[in-house]
C-alpha cells in the first residue's frame, strides 16, 4: 500500500531460490508460501479489501503483478498448471527463466496460450508471456547455469561449442559466446518479441544485443 501511494504498481511477485541453493552450510528456507500469497493479496487489493476481506478507503490504485516461471521442464503439464494458478490470481505477465533453444521457446508459447484458455480468470485473455534472455559469453557461465540453475537447460550444441572456444584463449571464447547470444536472441525475438534482458552489470553487452 505505500508503494501503492508512489504510485508503484508494477510488482513482481515471486518465491525466490530455495535455500538449499545456497552456499552457506546448515542453512534453512522460512517460509510459509509461496509467489501466489502475494498474487492473492494483490488480487484482494485491487478489489478493493485487505487480505482479511476487510473494506479499504481509499481503495488502492489497480496493481498489476507479474510473476515468474522455468523455462523449461521434464514435465510441462506441471509447468503448465503453475501457469495457470499464476493467471488464475491475476497476474497480467509471467516472465520465464532464461530461454537458449527456440524450439522450447514455442513449446512454452503453446502452453502458455493453453493456459490462458484454461484460465478463469478475465485478465488472463490479455496476459503475455516474456522470455527470459541471458547473454553467455563464458564457457563456464553456461556449464554452471545447465549444472546448477534449476528450470533452465543450454542445448549440448552450446555447451560443447563454447567448451571448444574455451580453448582457444578467452578472446576467441567471449566471439563465439557473443556470436551465439545473437543468435539466439534473433531467433527468439523473431519468434516472440516480448523479453526481458538479463546480465551481470554487463549492459554494454544487452547494447550490442539489441543493436544488433
Amino acid at each position: 500500500l505505500g508503494a501503492n501511494d508512489f504510485d508503484l504498481r508494477l510488482i513482481l511477485a515471486l518465491t525466490g531460490d530455495p535455500a538449499k541453493l545456497s552456499d552457506q552450510p546448515g542453512v534453512k528456507g522460512v517460509l510459509e508460501r509461496d509467489s501466489t500469497l502475494l498474487l492473492s493479496i494483490i488480487y484482494r487489493l485491487n478489489n478493493g479489501v485487505d487480505y482479511s476481506n476487510k473494506l479499504l478507503r481509499p481503495a488502492p490504485k489497480p496493481i498489476y503483478p507479474f510473476a515468474v516461471s522455468n523455462a523449461y521442464a521434464k514435465d510441462y503439464k506441471t509447468l503448465q498448471k503453475r501457469m495457470v494458478k499464476k493467471l488464475n490470481y491475476g497476474s497480467r505477465a509471467i516472465i520465464t527463466q532464461p530461454v537458449y533453444d527456440v524450439e522450447n521457446a514455442k513449446r512454452l508459447l503453446e502452453i502458455f496460450q493453453e493456459a490462458k484458455e484454461i484460465s478463469i480468470r478475465e485478465t488472463s485473455k490479455e496476459a503475455q508471456l516474456i522470455f527470459g534472455q541471458f547473454p553467455a559469453v563464458r564457457a563456464r557461465t553456461v556449464n554452471f547455469i545447465d549444472d546448477n540453475v534449476p528450470g533452465i537447460k543450454v542445448p549440448k550444441k552450446i555447451i560443447d561449442e563454447m567448451n571448444l572456444a574455451a580453448m582457444d584463449g578467452k578472446e576467441k571464447e567471449e566471439e563465439i559466446g557473443f556470436a551465439l547470444s545473437k543468435q539466439i536472441f534473433k531467433e527468439i525475438s523473431t519468434l516472440h518479441p516480448k523479453l526481458h534482458l538479463m546480465t551481470h552489470n554487463r549492459f554494454q553487452l544487452c547494447m550490442k544485443l539489441i543493436e544488433g
